[in-house]
């Protein structure tokens, strides 16, 4: 994290945002938890839904995904 940071780019240590091309987010997760987990459980009951609908909730991503049905 701190090596990105010092590079300029941009992260977040949390959820609450919409989801866009070129975010990097970091989670922290219970102990326990690894990287085969992040399908079914991780931070939340189900990941990959949550990242999903926080994908869905950014107005680029509809844009692309209008684009890209032509």
């Amino acid at each position: 994290m701190a090596m990105l940071k010092e590079k300029g780019i941009a992260i977040a240590d949390d959820m609450d945002a919409p989801l866009r091309p070129g975010s990097v987010v970091f989670v922290e997760t219970p102990d326990g938890v690894t990287h085969r987990d992040y399908v079914t459980r991780a931070w939340t009951q189900n990941p990959v839904k949550d990242v999903l609908v926080k994908m869905a909730a950014s107005p680029a991503l509809t844009r692309v995904a209008a684009t890209s049905s032509r």
